[in-house]
């Protein structure tokens, strides 16, 4: 794997409640990416999913300012259409990516705030969407037409099964809108995804350590790609989309 320096688009960073568990502080990041010769990670803060999107976003992208050069780590930011109050939120420095999770946060689409918070905001930064449960998919593309999305590409990601093909049928009428491999379980959906959207726009990611990573490794690494097509999904394209140099010789 390591030719193929897989990069995860979606680490989620901070102690998990009620338990506390998940990655503490950086350092837990590195050492679990080291483990599985992950070349780098984009970072979703717990804090800012169930607690505070500011803090949160702030503490995370302080975090991965001050990690050692390898792995890769670079901060996304959560937004939460649920405390949007008309003002677009101004991502901490450093931030490569945004996360859009309804269902881990627990409302309902289509959202009114929601699609005020994307008419408000700049389009510059890339869009993961969380696509967890059946309509999710839907109600995303159907959005992103209302607010007249024409900006960096989106992601659906969390999804298996029904909401899988849902999600699939989106991208088709988007060519801006892509899949994470995040919530896949069974096999063969790589392998669909990749067939049907083409391996451009299909990028790895696992939700890591709330899901887990090694389960989401072997789900790409028995997905039956050819070569170009499983090093473009394991990290080419999230390095390309999230302007990360390849090392000379890699």
């Amino acid at each position: 794997m390591a030719e193929e320096m897989p990069f995860d688009l979606m680490v989620r960073f901070g102690p998990v409640p009620p338990r506390g568990a998940g990655h503490k502080n950086i350092e837990s990041v590195r050492q679990a990416l080291g483990r599985y010769r992950i070349y780098g990670a984009a970072l979703a803060s717990n804090r800012a999913i169930q607690y505070d999107p500011i803090s949160g976003n702030i503490q995370t992208a302080d975090a991965a300012r001050q990690s050692p050069t390898m792995p890769v780590i670079v901060a996304g930011a959560v937004l939460d259409p649920r405390i949007f109050v008309g003002v677009p939120p101004k991502p901490p420095e450093g931030t490569r990516i945004y996360y859009i999770l309804p269902a881990t946060q627990g409302y309902a689409l289509p959202y009114a705030p929601l699609r005020s918070l994307l008419k408000s905001m700049p389009h510059n930064l890339p869009l993961y969407f969380e696509a967890r449960r059946e309509g999710d998919a839907t109600q995303i593309g159907a959005i992103l037409r209302e607010v007249g999305y024409a900006g960096a590409p989106v992601f659906l990601g969390g999804c298996t099964g029904s909401a899988l093909n849902e999600a699939i049928s989106v991208a088709k009428s988007h060519d801006f809108v892509g899949l994470t491999t995040h919530g896949m379980r069974g096999i063969g959906e790589v392998q669909h995804a990749v067939k049907v959207l083409g391996a451009n726009r299909v990028l790895f990611a696992s939700g890591s350590p709330s899901e887990s990573l090694s389960a989401a490794i072997a789900l790409v690494k028995l997905a039956g790609l050819p070569p170009e097509e499983r090093a473009a999904v394991f990290g080419a394209n999230a390095r390309r989309l999230l302007g990360i140099a390849t090392p000379a010789g890699a």
